[in-house]
This record gives structure tokens, sequence and C-alpha cells, in this order.
């Protein structure tokens, strides 16, 4: 049997809570978030520049990594502070 702190698993296989994903097996997660606070302008640049890279159909290099990976993408974690001008919270 196998536990959630066997060295057998990839954390990638965890989901918050210790439930194993099936949805994607053998597939590695790859986690984006951008403006994790609210003024890193920068980062919301990088994460549409990314978006359209990754997203581009013709392009052989985003299609690869869509067949090896999951993204899981979050473009803003602070929304509320971006829309209201705030730095840090």
């Amino acid at each position: 049997s196998t536990s959630p702190t066997s060295a057998t698993r990839k954390s990638s296989d965890w989901e918050g809570g210790g439930r194993l994903v099936k949805l994607f097996p053998g597939k590695t997660y790859f986690v984006l978030s951008g403006r994790v606070h609210p003024g890193e302008s920068p980062a919301q640049w990088m994460w549409e520049g990314f978006m359209d890279f990754i997203l581009d159909p013709e392009d052989p290099r985003a299609k690869a990594l869509r067949r090896l990976f999951v993204f899981k993408i979050v473009p803003i974690i602070n929304p509320d502070g971006v829309a209201r001008g705030h730095y840090r919270a």
C-alpha cells in the first residue's frame, strides 16, 4: 500500500488534503501565477506573453509542452488589491 508520504509518488500527484489526482496520470503539473502583490504589474505582462505562447496552435514547442504538462494558471492572486490601486495588500 502507498501512503501520501511515500517517496514513490511525485508531489504533483497529490492535491491539497492528500487526495490522489487521477485526471491526468503521468503528467506533471505546472503552476503559473501573476501579480501575487497588486503592484507587480510586470508579472501581468509576463503572464500575458506566456498565454500567447502556450496557446499558439502552430508553435511546435507549445504543442509539446501541452502534451507533457498540465497547466494551472492564475492570472491575478489579489484582484481586489489591483482594482483598488494597492501595492502590497
